[in-house]
């Protein structure tokens, strides 16, 4: 499977916020708010498709890519790049990972 890194737009974001996963992996379930599509859209997201653009996944480095429990224990203190990480649910626990 071949694929692209495209920058992120409204309907990726869309379908990003609109994904439900299966448990174990629903803790991953999005909430679509005006915040959240504007996080998305804000130039540290990108979109991973495939060569017809079906939406595969997505990334995002920096302050976009920390987690709340990383600043409760301070494990943001160092200067390190951070790396953030969606799959399409579709795609969970197939091996695509």
């Amino acid at each position: 499977m071949e694929m692209k890194v495209v920058d992120m737009n409204e309907q990726y974001a869309t379908q990003i916020l609109n994904w439900k996963y299966d448990p174990p992996y629903n803790f991953y379930d999005n909430e679509y708010t005006k915040e959240a599509l504007e996080e998305l859209l804000d130039s540290s997201y990108y979109a991973l498709v495939d060569t017809e653009n079906e939406l595969f996944g997505f990334f995002c480095s920096g302050k976009s890519a920390q987690v709340p429990a990383g600043h409760a224990t301070r494990a943001y203190k160092e200067n390190f790049v951070d790396m953030g990480l969606g799959m399409n649910p579709r795609f969970v626990g197939r091996g695509r990972g």
